[in-house]
């Protein structure tokens, strides 16, 4: 064994991050290698900090050095399975360890979670329906973060923002694009279904080819509302189009065949 390898395994056996690892001139050059992945991790509190040749990979070391991703990279991972281009109000930190179980209905739509997962995609979606602070946005983003730990995309979309950012779209010919998306997205939720301004462009080229495209190719979707199913037929209706009623009729019969309803009621409280 050369003098420079004696030297290698005496310094990096000495290091507390090996402690318990054997070192030998078999894998030295890697346990040095290790070491050095280790020091450019120190500190790290974000993959956007990250000193890597690769980025958002750190290693292990068992006899070999094994290159694996980091929490920060993970974490990125879920993150970009979560599209909330046009929610405003996703809650990146939302989770079911955190959620609020102190209602019947909460129970139920927390066991309904790992049921579609498990499930997926043969199970429906739910409307989510209740006044506000009740935990309605809070669960959607929870959802979402789940789906996107067992690798299943999601689109969540908060209504207002959406509606704002499609009618811009129309000036730059990424419209249909746009709602091709959430027609194909593996779950779509719909946050805050009632609350975007309603016109007859919304209702019938937005809303309305959307939900019958996803009950069409039984796609799941998630709908939280402020809004009971009248009140929802109500505010699909508020156009001047003469055929409004039997539209907003055909949209919430939509609505109930690919979803089932649960009311939150309760002030929510994480």
């Amino acid at each position: 064994m050369s003098e420079i390898k004696e030297k290698l395994i005496a310094l990096a056996s000495s290091d507390a991050r090996l402690k318990g690892k054997v070192v030998n001139e078999d894998n030295v050059y890697e346990a040095i290698k290790y070491l050095d992945v280790m020091d450019k991790c120190a500190n790290c509190k974000s993959i956007d900090c990250c000193k890597q040749n690769v980025l958002g990979f750190t290693a292990t070391f068992d006899n070999h050095i094994n290159f694996v991703e980091c929490e920060y990279k993970l974490k990125f991972n879920i993150n970009n399975r979560v599209n909330h281009m046009f929610a405003s109000n996703y809650l990146q930190s939302a989770n079911f360890n955190d959620f609020d179980l102190q209602t019947e209905e909460r129970n139920k739509v927390f066991k309904y979670a790992t049921a579609f997962i498990e499930n997926y995609p043969n199970e429906k979606g739910l409307y989510i329906y209740g006044t506000f602070a009740t935990g309605k946005t809070y669960y959607l983003s929870a959802l979402a973060n789940l789906l996107a730990e067992k690798n299943i995309k999601s689109i969540i979309v908060f209504m207002p923002d959406l509606c704002r950012e499609l009618k811009s779209s129309m000036l730059d010919d990424n419209l249909e694009e746009k709602v091709n998306a959430l027609k194909e997205a593996d779950v779509l939720m719909l946050d805050d279904l009632g609350g975007e301004m309603m016109t007859s462009w919304v209702r019938d080229e937005i809303i309305a080819p959307i939900i019958q495209y996803r009950v069409i190719n039984k796609k799941p979707i998630f709908i939280s509302s402020n809004l009971d199913y009248p009140k929802l037929r109500d505010h699909f209706a508020q156009t001047k189009d003469s055929n409004d009623m039997l539209k907003a009729d055909r949209i919430l019969e939509r609505i109930k065949q690919i979803t089932k309803r649960v009311k939150f009621d309760t002030q929510y409280k994480q």
